[in-house]
């Protein structure tokens, strides 16, 4: 904790947390929103085709990689423009200019916030680019069983 208190100031602890909120909800309503078509098809494999409920949890969760990499940056943004956009909506950033703090100086808790989802878009990248070999063989079975049910009756 000392070590963190030395990189950030009270006023960079303080906006750092208030990206938090905005970035998980971000996170929650851009995943939710891109998947949706996703849980549609899903939906009609289990009610129609027959396929296990883990089957079709497991192929909903080898495809989440694919769309965190995608509302990781737009959820960051989101938390961006929310919270200096609530700043100048209260003045803190005029009062913050007024005693002697730059505009370039706010924006150091945003920079060490944009590691987070970084780190998060480089890890899912890294396992979406290993192929991962032993899920890629439960989604040609799941696959392979959609088919059959569809062309073999």
């Amino acid at each position: 904790k000392l070590y963190f208190e030395k990189i950030m100031s009270l006023i960079d602890r303080h906006i750092f947390k208030q990206f938090i909120p905005p970035f998980i909800f971000g996170l929650i309503i851009f995943t939710f929103s891109i998947i949706t078509n996703r849980i549609l098809m899903l939906t009609e494999m289990v009610i129609n085709k027959g396929v296990s409920i883990t089957s079709v949890i497991k192929l909903a969760s080898l495809t989440l990689p694919d769309f965190m990499i995608i509302t990781l940056p737009i959820s960051f943004l989101l938390a961006v423009l929310v919270v200096f956009g609530k700043m100048t909506q209260d003045n803190e950033i005029m009062a913050l200019k007024a005693s002697g703090v730059s505009i370039w100086r706010l924006t150091k808790p945003a920079l060490l916030f944009s590691l987070i989802p970084l780190l998060a878009s480089i890890l899912f990248s890294d396992s979406i680019a290993r192929g991962k070999p032993i899920n890629t063989k439960s989604i040609t079975a799941i696959g392979m069983a959609i088919f059959l049910s569809m062309y073999i009756k």
